[in-house]
């Protein structure tokens, strides 16, 4: 028979399952990062890469038209942003260039800049905005002048 304790501990147990499936659908949807922020927790730096590297090609198609009038965010977060949304603009433009799909140049970033990079155990920030600009626009150039027209 079980009791009151022992249907209250798995009902724990299945709201963190749920709360971990969420977690694990927002990251391959390239939404983490808000769910981070949603519950106060700082945002590392692979989650940021992780929203350009893992969105969907609508969902990168609407940040990189996006108005620039959103509510204020802390100056690390708007400077994360932005960066962002810059590289969907390139990630998008480029794949169009090229003829290459979104989700090809996305695999390029998971292993060429995701896989890659020297990510801190903390989950803090070691490169910045500024070096994940870079990073991927080194990874784009190869696409842009390709001539792998579809």
């Amino acid at each position: 028979m079980w009791s009151p304790s022992h249907r209250s501990k798995n009902r724990g147990i299945e709201a963190r399952a749920r709360r971990l499936v969420g977690e694990c659908e927002s990251f391959l949807l390239g939404g983490y990062p808000g769910v981070l922020q949603a519950d106060g927790r700082p945002v590392p730096e692979w989650a940021w890469l992780s929203a350009l590297a893992h969105a969907p090609a609508d969902s990168l198609q609407a940040r990189a038209g996006r108005d620039h009038a959103r509510p204020p965010a802390d100056h690390p977060t708007a400077l994360w942003q932005d960066a962002l949304d810059l590289l969907a603009l390139e990630l998008i433009t480029t794949a169009e260039r090229s003829g290459s799909s979104v989700e090809e140049l996305q695999r390029a970033l998971i292993a060429e800049v995701e896989l890659q990079r020297p990510w801190a155990e903390s989950g803090a920030p070691m490169l910045g905005p500024h070096r994940l600009v870079r990073d991927v626009r080194q990874v784009l150039c190869r696409f842009r002048g390709s001539s792998r027209r579809r």
